[in-house]
């Protein structure tokens, strides 16, 4: 993916007539940190959030005047998120469009075992590429809108376990390091408490040390998460 300022041109605008002859025009911007704007002068992108428009020209390279038009569009889009989107959303509408097709012309002409059956294997399919197309839309929408989407929190939610499984193993081989020093081999392993005698349990002169234990457990939490948010400030400092 090229950076913010290694576009050479940008927005992109692509002008063309769509199924219904009706001349459109959407543009595509690219922000900062990887998000890419795109806009319609349709009706149906300012009222459900997108439109055919703004997947066609992730899909159909007939809309574009040339190669060279098309390419300026792929410098701002390629590699985004909103590419990704956009090709997940493409693919589940194939999906769907070909299990609803089975389904639709696969209806049982009477109450036949074998028809039924094979209907509702349809059916099960295609309810199945439904919900992927519901996601997969979710996500396009998300992304149209420059908000996280669904894929974008889960590789972020992933790569944040990740990250604090390791800090979390760090921290516990650091404390264990310090709660059980070294024992050199060899040598007896024996202490000036074993020479000193037990002191009664009911003496006065017996104190019982503070539980410094959830105290230092509980800084080592906030130093790990403070290790993450770092982190994941610089992953997704995109540019």
């Amino acid at each position: 993916m090229l950076r913010f300022h290694e576009l050479r041109q940008n927005p992109v605008s692509v002008t063309f007539r769509d199924g219904t002859g009706a001349t459109i025009t959407v543009v595509a911007e690219r922000l900062r940190q990887g998000l890419v704007k795109i806009t319609c002068d349709c009706q149906r992108q300012s009222k459900a959030g997108w439109c055919q428009h703004c997947l066609a020209v992730f899909s159909d390279r007939e809309v574009f005047e040339d190669n060279k038009h098309r390419e300026a569009f792929e410098r701002i889009v390629g590699g985004t998120f909103l590419e990704e989107a956009a090709s997940k959303l493409a693919k589940a509408l194939d999906t769907f469009a070909v299990a609803y097709r089975h389904m639709k012309f696969g209806r049982p002409a009477d109450l036949d075992l074998g028809q039924l059956r094979k209907f509702a294997d349809q059916a099960h399919h295609a309810s199945s590429a439904a919900e992927h197309l519901v996601l997969a839309l979710e996500d396009f929408i998300h992304e149209l809108r420059l908000r996280p989407s669904r894929t974008v929190r889960a590789k972020s939610d992933g790569a944040a376990h990740i990250l604090a499984g390791k800090i979390t193993e760090q921290l516990d081989a650091e404390n264990a390091s310090m709660d059980h020093p070294h024992i050199v081999a060899g040598t007896p392993n024996t202490s000036v408490e074993q020479n000193k005698p037990a002191t009664p349990t009911n003496s006065p002169e017996r104190l019982t040390a503070p539980d410094l234990t959830s105290a230092s457990r509980s800084k080592d939490k906030e130093r790990a998460l403070e290790m993450v948010q770092r982190a994941l400030e610089k992953d997704l400092d995109l540019e």
